[in-house]
């Protein structure tokens, strides 16, 4: 049941990460989206905050880059690249139909590789199918397979 909860957590995490910034969630929800690639939950929170009070975070050269611009006013969609993290983004606002393609995910799917743009299309719309069919909000059924994919591994 964690799944059906995750994102609803993460949205208070990133809400009381903007207040304590001072600055609006949209910002911080995109700041958080640049900086997720290969990065924990935790460390992620920190890396952001960083970011939103003007720190060079120490993560990715082309995540940092990106959070950086949007911590300094950019659009996060114009900033945002690759399909995971503009998904994730998507999720944080609220978009109850993004499918996050991260690398639990993937290895949940047993796919050993990183997907191609059209592949990441295809896995997220046979997500959304199989959610519907099962009456849950496809981010809600995403959210409960990297729950347990993760502690599965544990």
């Amino acid at each position: 049941m964690s799944g059906m909860l995750w994102y609803d957590k993460a949205r208070n995490q990133i809400s009381a990460l903007a207040r304590s910034n001072n600055t609006t969630y949209k910002r911080a929800a995109g700041v958080m989206a640049a900086l997720s690639p290969r990065c924990r939950w935790s460390q992620n929170l920190k890396l952001a905050d960083d970011c939103l009070q003007r720190k060079w975070p120490r993560t990715l050269p082309l995540s940092r880059r990106r959070a950086m611009k949007i911590a300094r006013g950019a659009e996060p969609l114009e900033i945002l690249g690759g399909p995971k993290t503009i998904a994730f983004y998507k999720a944080f606002m609220g978009d109850t139909e993004a499918i996050v393609l991260d690398s639990w995910m993937l290895r949940a799917a047993n796919h050993t590789i990183s997907p191609t743009p059209l592949q990441y299309i295809r896995l997220a719309k046979k997500l959304r199918r199989t959610a519907t069919k099962l009456g849950l909000p496809p981010l809600h059924f995403q959210s409960i397979i990297w729950c347990k994919e993760r502690k599965s591994t544990r």
